[in-house]
């Protein structure tokens, strides 16, 4: 109530009959006031699961925030769009043309050097060929790529319905279908960042749902900005997804019964450390996310946590989201990029690591740095 009254700017019952006592008795009884003129339905929808009269029904604080991050990206889309009003007359003359709309697309050049690594970034590509690349890139059957698959199928409903629309295709909904696009691209390219270690993979798991989350949700926007059917069974989305997480946590505590094998495939020395580095980081920051409905995995977690302690100023790179070929600033020392950590504009700066000097004085600037740690100030990974 505490939102609805912040955007209202006045008490969420407003004036009633009955005054306090009428306010009180709605509270106890679990009615809730009139939706305000200013949230939007689906806004609205979200207070009410929060303030759901059985507890059980209610949302966990971990979906809130997925929520409020989808109604904080659509605000940023609408941002953009509105600075950009200049381009309003562009787009495809007709939606049959939707698929040769040009786009940048981040792609893992890892074998060109540092200066043709932003040109291949740069490259445009039609969108029925970005499409195409997700399809072969979300077909293996682990239950991330199957997370994925289930936002491709639903982005590819979308493509197809969208061509055989015989309106005027308009610039703020091509914009917004291009936009979609390119951010699921970029999130499945960044998962891939990780590795193929299995330990890796489970670990950065919990983000890649959390991601998923808001590109199912920003689809969900879309089609009803657009006025699309969501008929299909791929658009039932929320309770597969709730399944295929359950899933994960499971999978993620069972394996961790058997560290050897989880790190079966993962060499000796620095690279197992930094499987375990990101493992130590989602049971020490996210204990909850991993306790599941089975007693065994809420005990398996906290018997993990005993032995397994990081630096206290760490964060895994695939927490953060930025490309990594379009740098606004490069030196002998790395580059720079713009960013986001959890919904916030970040700098992110990648540097060199070529010999165990760089690592000191990569060790030794964080120490500096981290004098100024504050959660609202900086956070270094």
């Amino acid at each position: 109530m505490c939102i609805v009254e912040a955007i209202k700017d006045s008490a969420p019952w407003g004036v009633i009959s009955g005054g306090s006592a009428a306010i009180i008795e709605a509270i106890r009884t679990g009615k809730l006031p009139v939706k305000p003129d200013e949230m939007s339905t689906s806004q609205w929808n979200l207070v009410e699961r929060v303030c759901c009269y059985n507890a059980r029904d209610r949302l966990t604080s971990s979906d809130v925030v997925r929520e409020l991050e989808v109604f904080t990206l659509e605000y940023e889309l609408g941002q953009h769009e509105s600075s950009n009003c200049g381009d309003c007359d562009r787009g495809p003359i007709s939606w049959t043309e939707l698929g040769d709309v040009q786009v940048l697309i981040s792609n893992l050049c890892d074998s060109l050097d540092a200066s043709t690594k932003s040109t291949c970034f740069q490259a445009p590509t039609a969108i029925s060929d970005v499409l195409d690349e997700l399809d072969a890139m979300c077909a293996d059957n682990s239950t991330i790529d199957r997370m994925n698959r289930d936002v491709y199928e639903r982005i590819r409903d979308v493509f197809n319905q969208l061509i055989a629309r015989n309106d005027a295709p308009t610039t703020e909904l091509t914009q917004k279908f291009t936009g979609i696009v390119q951010d699921f691209h970029g999130r499945v390219t960044n998962t891939g960042g990780v590795g193929t270690a299995r330990a890796a993979q489970f670990a950065a798991s919990r983000q890649v749902a959390d991601n998923i989350f808001s590109v199912h949700g920003s689809i969900d926007m879309f089609m009803d900005a657009a006025g699309l059917s969501k008929s299909a069974e791929a658009h039932n989305w929320r309770d597969r997804w709730g399944s295929r997480r359950k899933k994960q946590q499971h999978e993620f505590m069972t394996k961790l019964q058997n560290l050897p094998d989880l790190l079966g495939d993962v060499a000796v020395g620095k690279a197992r450390e930094e499987v375990l580095t990101y493992v130590r980081f989602e049971l020490s920051k996210y204990p909850t996310s991993y306790a599941t409905s089975i007693p065994a995995d809420l005990m398996q977690a906290k018997s993990a946590l005993s032995t397994m302690k990081n630096a206290s100023w760490f964060i895994p790179e695939y927490e953060v989201v930025f490309d990594q070929y379009n740098a606004f600033s490069r030196g002998s020392f790395g580059s720079v990029h713009h960013g986001k950590w959890r919904s916030s504009k970040v700098v992110v700066k990648k540097v060199k690591l070529e010999s165990e000097d760089d690592e000191v004085a990569f060790h030794n600037e964080v120490t500096i740095w981290h004098k100024l740690y504050h959660p609202h100030v900086v956070q270094l990974f």
